[in-house]
């Protein structure tokens, strides 16, 4: 009786054991996870870089025209976007869209394909990647040209630098130009002698000349924050797209075939 009664039990076992393997697919997860984020930012590296410069390329040409070109002041924008760029990226294709298990509800059965080569449900396989793939590269889109576009939102620390270091250039650059005329103080002495009840004047603080330090100081930051809300378009048509909102598919920031075969690499 202690024979086939242990006999049974060991195939009970080994039938619930399989019947559990079938029922549970492997997830993204770890290194799958790390790795897949990892590569995609690796990925947008060229097109972020070109991004860059041609942000710099419009500074130059409308706010420091007559400066050597540069890009060191959108330093500040580059070092942030390295430092977050990662964990954001992960968030979004891992819990934001790739995530849980496959199985059909119904059945508590895994579907054909899942976990992978081609899994037909959203879930957190490389199956599930693989076949939908097209959405995961918008995923990876969206993600690089939001984080781009929303550290250089005016207001944000950013922008606050960008701006300072580009009205530090254009100050360097003013002060070269200011060699060629006498000591700005005598100008503003041959003032007050031509107007000397208004230099006195508690309320004065230099009329016409202040309000056009004013208008200047607005210009640079308007006009920068025109440039820098371009992010989008740009990086947009680096990847293939219109610059306009037309992605075309994304040609040049797809990497279809590289992706997949490294994403079912995974278990």
């Amino acid at each position: 009786m202690a024979g086939p009664l242990s006999i049974s039990l060991i195939f009970a076992h080994i039938t619930l054991f399989l019947s559990f393997s079938l029922r549970t697919a492997y997830a993204c997860e770890g290194e799958c996870m790390s790795g897949v984020t990892n590569v995609f930012n690796g990925n947008y590296t060229i097109p972020v870089q070109l991004t860059i410069l041609s942000l710099a390329d419009q500074i130059n040409s409308q706010l420091l025209p007559d400066m050597p070109p540069t890009a060191g002041y959108l330093d500040p924008l580059v070092l942030a976007y390295n430092d977050q760029a990662y964990a954001i990226m992960e968030k979004a294709i891992f819990p934001g869209f790739f995530h849980g298990r496959c199985q059909d509800p119904s059945t508590g059965f895994n579907p054909p394909g899942c976990p992978k080569p081609d899994c037909p449900v959203v879930c957190g396989t490389p199956g599930s990647m693989v076949h939908f793939y097209s959405r995961l590269r918008y995923i990876a889109y969206n993600t690089t040209w939001h984080l781009l576009h929303d550290l250089a939102k005016p207001g944000t620390p950013v922008f606050n630098q960008i701006l300072n270091n580009v009205e530090e250039l254009r100050s360097s650059g003013a002060s070269r130009k200011r060699q060629l005329f006498d000591d700005t103080s005598s100008l503003g002495d041959y003032r007050d002698s031509l107007f000397p009840r208004l230099a006195k004047h508690p309320n004065y603080s230099g009329g016409i000349v202040s309000l056009a330090v004013s208008k200047r100081d607005n210009y640079v930051r308007d006009t920068l924050a025109g440039i820098l809300q371009d992010i989008r378009f740009i990086l947009e048509k680096i990847c293939g797209g219109g610059g306009d909102g037309t992605t075309n598919g994304l040609p040049y920031c797809n990497w279809e075939r590289s992706m997949k075969e490294y994403i079912l690499t995974f278990p």
